[in-house]
């Protein structure tokens, strides 16, 4: 499963918007603009990530390594070693090393914020077929430049 933290808001199970979500916050005092940019990245992660959706993690317990899967169910706060935890269920199918990544999606991944879709550059592409063994394509190049996919 994939873990984000941010233990000092609540169960987000039927909280359908950053400002609901930012309404539970029980943490120390921080300002609303504080609360208001986590409670974002725990809508983006609960309610906006869909299944299907492809996920990179680069792992804090094996540094240099990132792992790829694909969300395959709901948010669900799940109680871990008695600790209410913000879940999501991943099928996992490669970790790689950071290596296996040209530097532009490497800054990408490195980005300010935790949960954040990646679009430029044909990131989803290049991910895709690094989740599939083969090497990080690079950015595409003159007109074949697009960010994300159309739906």
């Amino acid at each position: 499963m994939a873990i984000i933290g941010h233990s000092e808001f609540p169960d987000l199970s039927g909280l359908k918007s950053t400002d609901k979500i930012a309404a539970g916050y029980k943490g120390d005092p921080a300002t609303p603009k504080s609360v208001s940019a986590r409670a974002a990245q725990l809508d983006k992660f609960a309610n906006q990530a869909k299944i299907g959706d492809l996920v990179a993690l680069p792992l804090k317990l094996q540094k240099g390594m990132v792992a790829l899967g694909y969300i395959s169910g709901p948010y669900a706060f799940t109680k871990i070693n008695g600790i209410g935890r913000h879940t999501r269920p991943v099928d996992w199918v490669i970790q790689i090393p950071r290596t296996s990544f040209e530097q532009d999606l490497l800054d990408s991944l490195g980005a300010y914020n935790t949960v954040a879709p990646i679009t430029r550059n044909g990131a989803l592409d290049r991910l895709a077929a690094l989740a599939q063994g083969k090497p990080d394509p690079g950015p595409p190049s003159g007109e074949e430049f697009v960010t994300g996919r159309e739906l």
